[in-house]
Formats: C-alpha cells, sequence, structure tokens
C-alpha cells in the first residue's frame, strides 16, 4: 500500500512566503535607516562644517598682501601691499606708453 505523508503543504507555503516578506520588510527598513543616518553625517560633517582651516590660510595670505615686510634682507627684496604695487606698476606702463608715444610723433 501506498504511505501518503501527512505534510502540511499549505502551511510550509504560508510559512515561506511570510518569511520572505519579513526579510525583504527588514531590508528595506536597514537601508532606510542607513541613508538617513548618512544624510545626517554627510549634513554634519559637509555642509554644517566650518571651512576652520580655509579661513587661517586666507586671512594670513590677506594679511601678507595687504603689508610691508622683508623678503630677503641681504638682496634688499622688500614687500608692498599689493594696492600700493598695482599704482606703482600702472605709473610705469603709462610712463613706457608715453615715451612710445612721443616717439612716435618725432
Amino acid at each position: 500500500m501506498a504511505k501518503y505523508d501527512d505534510l502540511n503543504v499549505r502551511g510550509i507555503a504560508v510559512a515561506g512566503i511570510a518569511s520572505v516578506v519579513i526579510v525583504i520588510v527588514c531590508i528595506v527598513g536597514i537601508q532606510a535607516v542607513y541613508f538617513d543616518y548618512k544624510q545626517r553625517e554627510d549634513q554634519k560633517k559637509v555642509v554644517d562644517a566650518q571651512p576652520v582651516f580655509a579661513d587661517s590660510v586666507l586671512a594670513e595670505q590677506r594679511s601678507r598682501l595687504n603689508e610691508y615686510g622683508w623678503i630677503d634682507k641681504e638682496k634688499q627684496i622688500v614687500a608692498i601691499p599689493i594696492d600700493r604695487a598695482m599704482e606703482i606698476v600702472v605709473k610705469e606702463e603709462a610712463a613706457k606708453r608715453t615715451k612710445v608715444d612721443t616717439a612716435d610723433v618725432r
């Protein structure tokens, strides 16, 4: 005689489908938590971060551009403020153009 297995196929199928659904919900939930955490960390570290190092470097560069000082005392090379340097260059170029213009007239 044939033996029949008394397995509850319907119960096994329901348990399997429920397990798959629970796993999918867990994966989606974990991803949501991860991306929320990542977004908050990026916001905190990148967007809200104060550029302290960059500010100090820029302030130091501005002070060097706007102050008189020695670059090399032995060679008698000095640093002058950038605005003053631009004025000197403009005057020198204007003088050169005046010399060239008067030479063309003669």
